[in-house]
C-alpha cells in the first residue's frame, strides 16, 4: 500500500524498518502493569504523596514537568501508564 505514497519515512536505504525510541517505550510498558491515569492520584496517595487532580496527571503526560512525560498511552479514549512507569517519573523528579 507504501507504492501510491511513496516509501515509508521509516525505512533504511537497504529496506529495513526502523524502530523508534516512541516503539521501545510503548512495548516496555505494555509489558507492566497498567493503569488508567484516571487511577494514579489514589496510587500516589496510597505511596505517601500528596494528592493531584487528574488534570494534572493529564499534564503530566501531554505536556511533561522539566522536559520529562510520564509515560502513556492511549487505547481508544483511554490514556494509561504503569505503576513502574509512575515510580521512573517520581524518582526522576526527586
Amino acid at each position: 500500500m507504501l507504492s501510491e505514497f511513496g516509501t515509508s519515512p521509516w525505512a533504511h536505504a537497504d529496506g529495513e524498518q526502523q524502530a523508534s525510541v516512541d516503539d521501545a517505550t510503548m512495548s516496555d510498558l505494555l509489558a507492566e502493569t497498567l493503569i488508567p491515569i484516571t487511577s494514579v492520584p489514589r496510587h500516589l496517595t496510597n505511596a505517601g504523596y500528596r494528592r493531584h487532580d487528574f488534570r494534572v496527571i493529564l499534564r503530566w503526560c501531554l505536556h511533561g514537568v522539566g522536559g520529562r512525560k510520564l509515560e502513556s498511552i492511549r487505547v481508544r479514549r483511554e490514556i494509561y501508564t504503569s505503576v513502574e512507569a509512575l515510580r521512573r517519573w517520581m524518582c526522576k523528579r526527586a
